[in-house]
């Protein structure tokens, strides 16, 4: 997390979090007036805004909230591989609880090899109280103000990031040129996703989800009509602020 006098950024898990601390430590990272999480193991890191006023008493409530965002099924794809890589049970078997276990759907709809990795995560139910849409609402804690997506990240944050701070040419420049920190993995949706059906049904049970995506992105990826692969992507419209006001409570 990284606090300002006037912002707070909160980093959801597997929203570009790693790069947007660089992007910060950039433009603001010697500034005394800022509270950062530093260290990328940093057990704070994913602390929500509730959490974290509770330990430093900032008055993050009257800040403007900043939080990463990112396509559903890319999201999906990306907790399963970092899951496995502290689980004891392979990606596939991640997957599967994160979607099959929770969604009535069959292995043909998603990239399972099935099998006793499969059965595993069945049994033991890991996510099934921690569904996309949960998640996420416990990072918004009842609003986000502004987001930057994934997708988008330079471009995003400086337009967000430099309502609040100074960010010069040069560190413009850094900015754009800061290295995405990403797992090596398989990224091609259509690998995971192997029909049209099975997105849609991830994006028809996470509503939340769902409906913010569309208004920052302007579409869904169950929505494309020729191709799911993650490097193809309809250009997204501006991010607005407030964009999720009327998830609130």
């Amino acid at each position: 997390m990284v606090i300002g006098p006037d912002f707070v950024w909160s980093h959801m898990p597997k929203t570009g979090g790693t790069s947007t601390k660089r992007m910060f430590d950039i433009v603001c990272g010697e500034r005394p007036d800022m509270y950062m999480d530093h260290g990328i193991h940093n057990i704070n890191k994913h602390d929500n805004i509730t959490i974290k006023d509770s330990k430093v008493n900032l008055g993050l409530n009257t800040k403007h909230r900043i939080m990463g965002f990112r396509q559903l099924p890319t999201w999906i794809i990306s907790i399963a591989y970092s899951s496995a890589a502290v689980i004891p049970v392979t990606s596939y078997a991640i997957l599967n609880g994160i979607v099959r276990t929770i969604y009535p759907v069959t292995d043909a709809d998603f990239g399972l090899d099935g099998g006793a990795d499969c059965r595993i995560v069945e049994e033991k139910q890991h996510f099934k109280q921690h569904t996309p849409d949960s998640l996420l609402t416990h990072f918004m804690c009842g609003r986000v103000d502004s987001w930057l997506r994934m997708e988008k990240l330079s471009s995003d944050f400086i337009s967000v990031a430099g309502q609040f701070v100074s960010i010069s040419g040069q560190q413009k420049e850094e900015i754009q040129n800061t290295y995405l920190h990403q797992r090596e993995y398989d990224r091609r949706v259509r690998r995971w996703f192997r029909s049209k059906r099975s997105m849609k049904q991830v994006y028809d049970l996470n509503p939340v989800w769902a409906q913010l995506e569309y208004e920052l992105y302007g579409s869904l990826m169950s929505d494309k009509s020729t191709s799911w692969d993650a490097t193809s992507r309809r250009e997204a419209r501006p991010v607005g602020a407030r964009a999720c006001t009327k998830f609130v409570s």
